[in-house]
């Protein structure tokens, strides 16, 4: 690629609306939470190990009779949703971290299995139901694919770092820190 020599349309989305690939004989309905499988693909929101938290389902796809990745669903990737609990939850589980039981259900982490995270109670509304803001597990859902990936940029050797004080004479954060662990020992 060359550097550009007129405007560009570079697009944008607010990343309010995520959009994934449904999972084959998969039916989601709208509002329902959401999740990625271990292959990418979107299916209902459960307590299943290896599921990851996308979203809140903006309207029904049926993909019961397709092939994998066949339709397309959008997903809300923010807010404060209004969310059922599986136990009895008071004024003072507010701030609390809250994990998917089905894919309409959340509930604390002593009440659930594979802990999928999925928000934290914002505002009590009755013993069964709050609002959950879900932008922290959807926030985090990204910062973790980045840190599961010790592949190229995402290695810890490939961050690199600016010394303008001349405290090390390396370029990585890596090899940084064990120059100062050794000088560290030598002081010892």
């Amino acid at each position: 690629m060359t550097a550009l020599t007129k405007d560009r349309d570079t697009r944008r989305k607010d990343g309010k609306i995520g959009q994934g690939l449904i999972a084959a004989s998969t039916k989601l309905y709208g509002g329902a939470m959401l999740c990625f499988n271990a292959a990418g693909y979107l299916v209902a929101g459960a307590d299943t190990a290896g599921l990851i938290f996308a979203g809140i389902c903006k309207a029904p796809q049926d993909n019961t009779s397709g092939d994998a990745g066949d339709l397309v669903a959008e997903f809300e990737k923010d807010g404060m949703h209004l969310m059922t609990l599986g136990t009895a939850i008071t004024q003072a589980n507010v701030g609390d971290q809250v994990y998917i039981e089905d894919d309409q259900t959340v509930d604390l982490a002593a009440n659930v299995t594979n802990d999928i995270f999925c928000g934290v109670i914002a505002e009590f509304v009755t013993t069964t139901l709050a609002y959950v803001d879900i932008t922290p597990a959807v926030k985090q859902t990204d910062v973790a694919s980045h840190l599961s990936d010790a592949t190229g940029a995402h290695a810890a050797s490939a961050i690199s770092i600016a010394d303008g004080d001349g405290h090390t004479s390396v370029s990585t954060v890596e090899a940084a820190l064990a120059e100062l662990y050794t000088r560290v020992e030598a002081l010892e």
